[in-house]
């Protein structure tokens, strides 16, 4: 039997589509401590690693699968190639799923397919949880789209732009040291 979180998840706050998520990471894994199972406590842990044994993360992983095909023959279709060395194994096909990635990859903007396909995950995580709106479920979907606000934060604004700087900074370090490393070689 799944437990029902009633309590806990009527005061979880609502998550925005964009902007600063409203609790942190630690924040919500704090208020999970408090309230979860144990063994949900594991579960949620293990889905936001991309993994985990519930009907819902199976499901999860058989969507991403779908997904990433879809991208996967989108990009390809692109390019003029043949998609099959890109593609995971699945188990059925998803006609509205491809082309709502189809619809995606036709935005301008790399950012604007990013939100749509993002849009797509955050609308399967909704739908897995519908049929348990107070159970472990909701609780995993919410995790994961708080996650994903969290990435999206600290993508953006300052913080997005000092993380791009780090990492400029970190290619051009490793670019120096091979040229220094190339250099002393050559003598």
């Amino acid at each position: 039997m799944t437990r029902a979180y009633y309590y806990f998840i009527a005061s979880l706050p609502g998550l925005p589509s964009a902007g600063a998520p409203p609790l942190t990471r630690a924040g919500f894994r704090a208020l999970c401590a408090e309230h979860l199972d144990p063994r949900d406590k594991v579960e949620l842990e293990a889905v936001l690693a991309g993994a985990g044994r519930s009907r819902f993360a199976r499901r999860l992983g058989a969507f991403e699968r779908l997904l990433k095909n879809a991208c996967a023959r989108e990009r390809a279709r692109r390019k003029g190639i043949d998609p099959s060395p890109y593609l995971q194994p699945q188990s059925q096909l998803d006609l509205k799923l491809e082309h709502d990635v189809a619809r995606a990859f036709a935005a301008e903007h790399p950012l604007a397919r990013e939100l749509a396909l993002d849009q797509l995950r955050v609308a399967r995580w909704r739908q897995e949880s519908f049929s348990s709106p107070f159970g472990l479920e909701t609780v995993l979907a919410y995790a994961l789209e708080l996650e994903l606000l969290q990435r999206r934060s600290e993508r953006g604004g300052d913080a997005g732009r000092a993380a791009l700087l780090r990492q400029v900074d970190e290619v051009l370090a490793a670019f120096a040291e091979r040229e220094r490393t190339k250099n002393e070689e050559q003598r």
